[in-house]
């Protein structure tokens, strides 16, 4: 049924589309009723509608849609790559101008991105970001939404809620956070002030806010919205509920019996392919009169339908995932993560505030870098041999894994300057569960205890260099590289150092299994796991390096930019674009080549591991650091042609 609900709606839309690629709005005077409603030939409609159609599975005439909408989209830009409201070749165009604006500009560009990244090249970005620049009214925003020179009248200065998160979700696809705009969003979710006068209710504007916002108050936007219900099943009509739905899904709302009431609600309001348009945004007047418009359509509503039942498609395809998986593993896991919770209970409130967000980020990442089923996973690679392990010592080494990320985390924010001194004592406490767990633990296997104690001593050896050798004294925005003494990263496998609690767990249960640490199997797999982390470690700090560099902090890829830099003393506002064009002219080449070096080092040291019969998790990680590797690369050529377009902008102004 509901691929045929599906199927149906795509050739709807096919039938829609008009034959240069977009799609009609309408404009009506009734919220709900669009029969007699009033042609608007518009950009708007067409990149929300594009942008929705990218969230489906693929088929040939979905393929078709899309093309055709981009094509629609590209022809409208201008040599800015700004967008108006209106579609250029309308005679509303001329009949009733408006000036781009950033609204429509950011939606479009988001759509075109989704259809085909390759189609936001650099040039397109440094044209945005000098456009943001503009029309800022801080730096950092938000931003004004009309794009206009030299015009004062108040109608046009405006400062908008839904813009300003369209603006967000653009940036968002390009892992660019900006302070001002978070700070405009979290404004209207802490006062609930979900209003534009370009908006007749609040759900598209919280469907804008959802596509990018991950701050500290998504649970607030979701109790806001399950009070909205009218009743369990629904939000009034089709578009509020699908829009609804996608914010809840967007914000990591999971709850089954809602969702099933929401999506059958909708299953059940369809009809022939289509479901009915309800009032979107503020119409157009057409006519001049004293009435309020509504603007919308059916295509637009059925899109964001479609949109909706493929995120339910998604979640329900992950939920079978997990439903497969050895029953053992979910025991285990649920074991660790609630007996490590009971430990975080006996804390004061305070604390617990503070780590139970951290404890729950590490939960969400756990299936792509595993740190609480580690150990268990390391069990299913060994074959037979693994079930010699049994659950209750993986549950205890996943606890000590587990306890152990959650203190190193801590001690890692403090020792950056990312995190409050007054966190210490949660970090120790956690430790000292660790400590506990490695003596009951090490009862049995003193040999283990020592080296646990070595790792901890490599740990802490590293931090105390890292704190001595590794940061960088700023004033007025300004670093004197005379001032200090260069730390020596020649042997790169130090980098580990820090980060080899990680191999704990693996480790442990070789030693369970009668291997000693002198043993060829227990150096090879402490081998690949140091150039494994040293890989990925070059990957994040390549990823970091700006910020990196302006909190003060001396990495091997920070050290390997300022290296290159010919002057002494740098100011870090007024050099930045110098200090961008060394690290992608230069630097992240030799990068990634060192990243892809160690991941070759890791590679081969696991070939040596004879008692890992299946080396298919462990290749997982080394295929994730190559392919951050050549992503890197890939983005070079895009962000030398936008560093190359926005300095001749710069240029231009002077």
């Amino acid at each position: 049924m509901l691929e045929k609900i599906i199927n149906s709606s795509i050739r709807y839309l096919a039938a829609t589309q008009t034959r240069n690629g977009s799609f009609p709005s309408y404009t009506s005077i009734n919220e709900e009723k669009f029969d007699n409603a009033y042609l608007c030939e518009s950009v708007f409609s067409t990149a929300l509608i594009l942008s929705s159609l990218s969230k489906l599975e693929e088929t040939p005439d979905l393929k078709i849609i899309k093309r055709k909408a981009a094509y629609f989209l590209i022809n409208q830009k201008s040599n800015h790559w700004t967008f108006n409201y209106w579609d250029r070749r309308s005679a509303d165009y001329l009949k009733m101008p408006y000036p781009d604006d950033l609204d429509d500009t950011s939606c479009a560009l988001a759509a075109l991105f989704e259809y085909n990244p390759k189609l936001i090249d650099g040039d397109v970005l440094a044209n945005f970001v000098t456009l943001l620049t503009i029309l800022e009214i801080k730096e950092g925003g938000p931003y004004k939404s009309w794009i206009t020179d030299n015009v004062t009248e108040k109608v046009w200065q405006d400062v908008d809620l839904a813009v300003n998160s369209n603006i967000a979700y653009f940036l968002s696809l390009h892992e660019v956070n900006l302070a001002g705009l978070d700070d405009l969003i979290e404004k209207a979710i802490i006062n609930e002030n979900y209003t534009s006068p370009y908006y007749t209710s609040p759900y598209p504007i919280l469907y804008f806010i959802s596509r990018s916002y991950n701050g500290q108050y998504k649970e607030k936007i979701i109790n806001y919205l399950l009070n909205k219900q009218l009743v369990k099943s629904n939000w009034g009509n089709p578009l509020f509920t699908a829009l609804s739905f996608s914010v809840l899904e967007n914000l990591g709302h999971l709850k089954n019996n809602d969702q099933k009431n929401n999506i059958k609600y909708l299953l059940d309001s369809h009809r022939n392919g289509v479901w009915p348009a309800h009032s979107f945004y503020l119409g157009i007047n057409p006519v001049g009169d004293k009435n309020r418009y509504h603007a919308g359509s059916n295509a637009l509503t059925t899109a964001l339908c479609l949109e909706a039942l493929a995120k339910d498609q998604k979640n329900q395809n992950s939920k079978k995932t997990i439903e497969q998986k050895d029953p053992s593993e979910a025991f285990v896991k649920s074991q660790v993560v609630e007996n490590v919770k009971k430990v975080i209970r006996k804390l004061d409130k305070k604390s617990q505030k503070e780590i139970i967000p951290i404890l729950e980020r590490n939960l969400v990442t756990d299936i792509t870098q595993p740190i609480v089923l580690l150990p268990y996973l390391f069990t299913k690679m060994l074959g037979e041999t693994g079930n010699q392990i049994t659950n209750n010592q993986l549950i205890e080494l996943g606890e000590i894994n587990l306890q152990g990320w959650l203190a190193y985390f801590v001690y890692d924010n403090i020792i950056d300057n990312d995190g409050d001194e007054k966190s210490l004592p949660i970090a120790n406490i956690l430790s000292r569960q660790v400590y506990k767990k490695i003596n009951n633990f090490s009862q049995n296997y003193p040999d283990f205890k020592n080296y646990f104690e070595t790792i901890l001593n490599k740990i802490d050896i590293s931090n105390s260099w890292e704190i001595n050798n590794c940061r960088i004294i700023i004033k007025d925005n300004k670093i004197n590289t005379s001032a200090f003494v260069w730390p020596n990263f020649d042997d790169l496998t130090a980098l580990a150092d820090k980060s080899m609690g990680h191999a704990i767990g693996p480790i442990a249960i070789l030693m369970l299994l009668g291997y000693c640490t002198e043993s060829k199997e227990v150096k090879n797999l402490m081998l690949f796991f140091k150039h494994y982390i040293v890989a990925r470690q070059l990957n994040d700090d390549a990823h970091d390096w700006e910020s990196d560099l302006k909190n003060g902090q001396l990495t091997f890829v920070t050290k390997n930019v300022l290296n290159k830099f010919t002057k002494e003393k740098v100011d870090l506002k007024k050099d930045l674009l110098n200090l961008q064009k060394i690290f992608w002219y230069e630097s992240i080449v030799e990068v990634c080549k060192e990243a892809i070096i160690h991941a070759q080092k890791a590679q081969e040291y696991l070939a040596k591991i004879e008692i890992i019969k299946d080396q298919s998790l462990f290749n997982q990680f080394l295929a994730s650091v190559r392919k951050a590797s050549q992503k890197a690369l890939d983005e070079r050529k895009q962000t030398l042609e936008f560093l190359e377009t926005y300095k001749k902008i710069e240029q231009s102004k002077n």
